[in-house]
């Protein structure tokens, strides 16, 4: 198991390696002695001969240099991210801008499709009137074909009736 991240100079108390009388005395610093500063690097070489904190160090500069990696990778997402962004910007503009150019083109426009459909609805219209004048017509036209076959049927019975008569006439007097 990995032990706490412990700064140089708590290791070093820690192994009795530095005296606190030698490093500060009521809050004044001091320049370390020859022989404190001979067991700091007997310290640190017994360190870097395997001591674990010297694998934590290791595992930790390279956890470092991982780190600064992946933040050099976003720095450079971001960056071409906000190059993306900035060129949308642009071409937003630039379309925003030929909209407002064709805006009154295009009205245009649509006033006169406007004007055409209204004139094509008013054309529909009357047709649909003419229409209906011309059905109304018809079917008044088939009421009197219906009527004159009536009276038609009603004068051939009519004369019919007469020819008999007068055979039955011609008969009597005969």
């Amino acid at each position: 198991m990995l032990e706490p991240i412990q700064t140089s100079s708590q290791l070093y108390r820690a192994r009795g390696r530095i005296l606190s009388s030698d490093t500060t005395q009521a809050g004044v610093d001091r320049p370390w002695s020859a022989h404190a500063s001979s067991q700091a690097e007997a310290a640190a070489t017994a360190a870097a001969a395997g001591h674990p904190s010297m694998h934590l160090m290791e595992r930790m500069s390279s956890a470092v240099r991982r780190l600064e990696n992946a933040k050099t990778v976003l720095v450079d997402e971001l960056a071409r991210c906000s190059m993306l962004r900035d060129e949308a910007r642009i071409e937003v503009a630039c379309l925003m801008s030929d909209a407002k150019k064709q805006l009154p083109a295009l009205q245009e426009c649509v006033c006169g499709l406007e004007r055409d459909c209204n004139a094509l609805y008013v054309c529909y219209q009357t047709t649909l009137e003419m229409l209906g004048k011309k059905s109304e017509w018809v079917e008044e036209l088939l009421a009197d074909v219906v009527n004159l076959k009536a009276i038609y049927h009603q004068l051939l019975l009519d004369r019919e009736r007469e020819q008999e008569q007068e055979q039955e006439q011609i008969k009597m007097s005969a």
